[in-house]
C-alpha cells in the first residue's frame, strides 16, 4: 500500500477565455498488486450558496458524499467499488437536504434522482474515462519504460460515448539519475477513421446540414515526471484542445505531488486559519442578532479539517460564553435558543 498526496488543478476555456477554474487536494491509497485506488477528495472552492446558482453549489455539495472513491482498474476499463455505499449515503440524506434546503424541493430531488441513476448504471465510470487526471495515473505502469515510440489507441475524452480512433507518440527524457520526463501527443488516427467520416457520423447525428461549414480537430498533449527510484508519478499535466462546429474548447489539468507532508499540513492549516475568519464574521452577526444565511454557515463549518475541529468548537464555546449570546435566528424562518445555539456549532462540525 502507498498513500500519496497531490495537489490537483483544472482549468477551461472557450475560444481562449478562462470560465471555471477548480483546486482539490487529492489523497491517493493504491495497492498496486489488486489495481486499486482509494481516493479521498478535499476541495479548495470557496463554493458559496447562491439561489440564482443552486444546482451548481448542490452539485458540489452532494460531490463530497464520492469520498472516499474506491476504484479498480483492469484490462482498460474502470469499476467504482463502492457505488452502492455511496448510492446509501445519498438515500439517508435526502430527507435531511429536503429540510435544508426548503425552498429548493423540486431541485434537490431532481438531482439527487439524477445522481443516484446514474450510479445504477455506468455513468460515473464514463465521467471518470471522459474527463478526469485518473485514467493517466493508472497508464503509467504501461509507459514508464516506454522510450520513444507510438501507440494506435483511442480516446472517450472527445465526444461523450464516442471512443475515437488516435495514435498516441511518446518521447522520453532523463531529468537527473532518479527523474524521467515522458512527453505525450495523442492525435487523430487518419488510417483507422479519416477526419471526414467522423465529421460525416457528427453531421447526421447531431442534424447539420450539408452545406452548413463543420469543423472539427482535436489534440491532447502533456507529461508525466517518473520518480523511477521510488515507483511514483511526481507530476501529470493533460492539455485537452478541441475544435468542434465553431467553438475551440481547451482543459489543463494538472496533478503535482506534494512531497512534504509538513508543505500540506501548513497549507491545511493556512485554509483552517481563512475559514476561521469567515466564521468569525458570522460570530460578529449572531452578537448582533442579525439573521444567519443557514446554508452557508453550515457549509463553511463542514469545510474545517477533522484535525482542527475540536479547537474550532472549544473557540466558538468560549465566544458565545463570553458575549452571552443565547439565540441564533436564521434565514430560514427558524430560531434555535439557549444551550441548542452551541448544539448548532457542534452537530455541524462532527
Amino acid at each position: 500500500m502507498m498513500t500519496e498526496l497531490y495537489k490537483y488543478k483544472i482549468t477551461s476555456y472557450i475560444d481562449s477565455k478562462k470560465y471555471e477554474e477548480k483546486n482539490e487536494k487529492i489523497q491517493l491509497l493504491r495497492n498496486k498488486r489488486e489495481n486499486t485506488i482509494k481516493i479521498d477528495f478535499i476541495s479548495c472552492n470557496d463554493a458559496s450558496f447562491s439561489s440564482s446558482d443552486f444546482k451548481v453549489y448542490f452539485y458540489e455539495e452532494i460531490k463530497k458524499l464520492f469520498t472516499p472513491l474506491e476504484i479498480e482498474y483492469s484490462n482498460g476499463t474502470f469499476s467504482v467499488i463502492n457505488k452502492e455505499e455511496i448510492y446509501k449515503k445519498l438515500d439517508d440524506l435526502t430527507f435531511e437536504y429536503l429540510k435544508k434546503y426548503p425552498t429548493k424541493v423540486k431541485e434537490v430531488n431532481l438531482i439527487l434522482a439524477r445522481t443516484k441513476e446514474g450510479l445504477k448504471y455506468e455513468n460515473l465510470e464514463q465521467e471518470i474515462e471522459e474527463g478526469s487526471i485518473l485514467p493517466y495515473l493508472f497508464r503509467i505502469d504501461k509507459i514508464k519504460n516506454i522510450g520513444n515510440a507510438a501507440v494506435e489507441t483511442q480516446t472517450p475524452e472527445i465526444y461523450s460515448g464516442w471512443n475515437i480512433p488516435t495514435v498516441v507518440t511518446y518521447i522520453t527524457e532523463k531529468l537527473d539519475d532518479l527523474r524521467i520526463k515522458i512527453n505525450f501527443k495523442e492525435l487523430l488516427n487518419e488510417k483507422k477513421s479519416h477526419p471526414n467520416k467522423i465529421k460525416g457520423g457528427f453531421r447526421e447525428i447531431l442534424k447539420i446540414p450539408v452545406n452548413e461549414r463543420f469543423d472539427f480537430d482535436f489534440s491532447i498533449k502533456g507529461y508525466y515526471i517518473y520518480n523511477k527510484s521510488l515507483d511514483i508519478v511526481e507530476k501529470i499535466k493533460v492539455d485537452k484542445k478541441v475544435h468542434f462546429y465553431n467553438v475551440t474548447t481547451r482543459t489543463e489539468r494538472i496533478l503535482e505531488l506534494i512531497s512534504d507532508t509538513d508543505d500540506f499540513e501548513k497549507e491545511t492549516e493556512e485554509e483552517n486559519k481563512k475559514g476561521f475568519e469567515k466564521l468569525f464574521v458570522y460570530l460578529e452577526d449572531l452578537k448582533k442578532d442579525y439573521k444567519i444565511n443557514r446554508a452557508e454557515i453550515e457549509e463553511l463549518l463542514k469545510s474545517f479539517s477533522d484535525s482542527e475541529k475540536d479547537k474550532i468548537l472549544e473557540q466558538i464555546r468560549k465566544y458565545l460564553q463570553e458575549n452571552n449570546i443565547q439565540r441564533i435566528k436564521f434565514d430560514t424562518g427558524a430560531i434555535w435558543t439557549g444551550e441548542d445555539v452551541y448544539g448548532f456549532f457542534e452537530e455541524n462540525l462532527k
